[in-house]
């Protein structure tokens, strides 16, 4: 079964701009049945009309979404049976053009779209996401492909803006996880505040809740700034970053029995032998049988342990093979794991505006979440989508 016509758009674009910018519509046709990988069964695959008129049935569905395409302001005719992109979409080919939302996958659970934020945001009707669990890109010392070069008043008033319309999206008792890491000043060994800055502006201004914080610690985390860590040292290795978990209203939907962690032999020898009752040096009173009920696992503390170091995952494996570039800024599975089971159940639907590699997307399809995603920079949408990627048809038995 072929792509919707909504789906085809980002290969369109792809093979016209493969083919240098224009190229016949036959040609077009052909580079997207290879994008697709399809076989030549299915590459030549025909139905007819009512009038009995015969037509191939990936010619037509290209040349339908070229008209898309055209709506759009994404591709123009140069001559006749000559297809080309048109100049914004020359330029904007990496990144979504402001207000156009393309979607690019979607299955019985979910969707990824390519687009901006501010136009994800649009076609979201309100009250219907439970959680939003994302990493907004920062406002970095050196530009890199994965943030907004702004100043950081800029930055802070762009996701202020974004935190307001996320607010009305959310259903009564959803939640926000926010993951924000540290930025430095320019040339001083000191960090900025815009994370605090966003979070105060989203309770004071918008009415949010901060339910906890919550902190992600990497054991792999690379020493840096370098200036201030290795070379001058007068500073340590900053090693965790922060989640950031708000509310729309002062109790949304958790359930820390879904995130236990196993039990330490200390505490399963307690559990056998029970503990001793009495008042403690630190003023606690322990009560006769407490800590002798098995709960099934500890209920997890709010510093979440996850190496980031891994180099032969499936994604990156696939990442290589494709010849596509790995997103820089991955956060790990267990990130967006742990805040879905603890804030949504099976069936709930989960929105990440800044999907990146789209790990979230991937989560959410094993834990049996409903999910919109959205990322702006086409390759790093390429590349996430081969987490979805099924094994080569061809080799199939």
């Amino acid at each position: 079964m072929l792509p919707s016509q909504s789906q085809l758009v980002l290969p369109l674009l792809q093979a016209l701009k493969e083919e240098g910018g224009s190229a016949r519509a036959g040609i077009v046709c052909d580079a997207v049945a290879a994008q697709l990988n399809l076989l030549d069964e299915e590459r030549e695959a025909c139905a007819r009309t009512p009038g009995g008129k015969t037509y191939n049935i990936l010619d037509r569905a290209v040349r339908w979404t070229n008209q898309i395409a055209k709506l759009r302001g994404l591709t123009e005719s140069a001559e006749y049976g000559i297809w080309q992109l048109t100049g914004s979409a020359h330029d904007k080919l990496e990144n979504a053009r402001p207000g156009v939302v393309v979607l690019v996958f979607e299955n019985d659970l979910g969707a990824v779209l390519w687009a901006e934020s501010e136009a994800l945001e649009s076609t979201i009707d309100n009250a219907s996401i439970d959680l939003i669990v994302t990493s907004p890109p920062y406002n970095l010392l050196r530009s890199k492909s994965y943030e907004y070069r702004k100043s950081e008043e800029e930055h802070v008033r762009w996701l202020t803006a974004r935190a307001e319309a996320w607010k009305s999206l959310l259903s009564p008792t959803g939640s926000v996880m926010l993951n924000m890491a540290d930025v430095w000043v320019p040339g001083q060994p000191e960090m900025t505040l815009w994370q605090e800055r966003v979070i105060l502006n989203m309770v004071d201004r918008l009415g949010y809740h901060l339910c906890e914080k919550l902190f992600w610690h990497s054991p792999s985390k690379m020493p840096s700034p370098a200036e201030w860590v290795t070379v001058r040292r007068v500073r340590v290795t900053p090693a965790v970053e922060s989640v950031w978990w708000l509310s729309k209203t002062a109790n949304p939907k958790a359930n820390n029995r879904n995130v236990l962690t196993p039990y330490s032999d200390s505490m399963k020898r307690t559990l056998e032998k029970g503990t001793n009752a009495g008042v403690r040096p630190s003023g606690h009173v322990v009560k006769e049988g407490a800590f002798s009920t098995n709960n099934g696992g500890s209920i997890p503390h709010n510093l979440l342990v996850a190496s980031h170091s891994a180099s032969n995952t499936p994604y990156l494996r696939r990442c290589r093979e494709a010849g596509i570039q790995p997103h820089p800024a991955r956060f790990p599975e267990s990130l967006p794991k742990f805040a879905i089971e603890l804030t949504t159940d099976p069936g709930d639907t989960v929105m990440d505006p800044f999907g990146g590699s789209l790990t979230t997307a991937e989560v959410c399809n094993d834990l049996g979440r409903h999910f919109i995603v959205g990322e702006r920079n086409r390759e790093f949408i390429e590349g996430g989508l081969l987490r979805f990627a099924l094994p080569d048809r061809s080799q199939a038995a």
